[in-house]
């Protein structure tokens, strides 16, 4: 799982390596060419995007960031409500998102977040995943 997967530099290389690959970033924009790209090397088979933003709740709520500076940049503040101007994406937890699609924890073997921050927010939203026995 790559987690703030931005562009998919360590997306594509895990699925090259022929890992089956769950991507998710907040960006729009990074979302669709992560998608180009694992569609241009092949490997679109391996490697699902997702956009989401993903933090310790599940609660479905479509909050709003900062997509006018550079990618980054973004971050997300739990607290702030989608409004005009600003990007929208759905929050989950990773737990729930599993879920949702269908991933049985047991299957995750690594798991790579790179959130500009909110890593933290991430792994609490991760709990039935990282108790999982190795």
């Amino acid at each position: 799982i790559d987690v703030g997967s931005h562009i998919g530099l360590c997306a594509l290389a895990f699925a090259a390596q022929g890992c089956q690959v769950i991507a998710v970033d907040i960006r729009a924009d990074h979302v669709k060419l992560l998608q180009s790209s694992a569609l241009i090397n092949g490997l679109e088979h391996r490697i699902r995007v997702v956009q989401k933003a993903l933090s310790d709740v599940d609660d479905g709520k479509v909050i709003g960031f900062n997509n006018d500076i550079l990618p980054q940049l973004t971050f997300l503040d739990p607290g702030l409500a989608a409004s005009d101007g600003q990007a929208r994406v759905e929050r989950t937890s990773l737990d729930a998102l599993l879920q949702t699609l269908g991933v049985p924890l047991s299957s995750v073997t690594m798991l790579k977040i790179d959130t500009e921050g909110h890593d933290l927010h991430v792994l609490r939203g991760s709990t039935a995943l990282l108790r999982q026995p190795s």
